[in-house]
């Protein structure tokens, strides 16, 4: 996947978070959804997909996902108000949007496992 697909993965979060951007600004939000696909948990949703997207693993990784998420942001630029207030559910929207794209098509799936290499970069 090239950083043209991370710009469109991110205009998709961005989209479908609504009003949640402006809050959060957009610079916050294309940080958060780079926080999340690096730490996308590939390797414990392949192993619970049979079982379907209500299976209680999933809801267990998105829980480990938006705890990295939240060390990374805090090692980088600290915890204040805002993260309860619009962080944390901006965190939660974004997992829940990549992971209705992680669902919905093998191929993000693969895109999503090469932009979470790329991230780590």
């Amino acid at each position: 996947m090239t950083d043209d697909a991370f710009e469109q993965l991110t205009a998709h979060v961005r989209y479908r978070l609504g009003t949640r951007v402006d809050y959060a600004r957009p610079w916050r939000v294309n940080e958060l959804t780079k926080l999340v696909v690096r730490h996308w948990p590939h390797s414990h949703l392949e192993a619970v997909a049979a079982a379907g997207p209500n299976h209680k693993d999933v809801d267990h990784a998105m829980a480990l996902v938006r705890a990295q998420v939240r060390e990374q942001w805090e090692a980088r630029h600290g915890i204040g108000p805002l993260w309860g207030l619009v962080l944390a559910g901006t965190v939660s929207g974004t997992c829940q949007v990549i992971l209705g794209l992680w669902w919905s098509d093998e191929r993000w799936r693969a895109g999503l496992k090469e932009m979470s290499r790329r991230a780590v970069e």
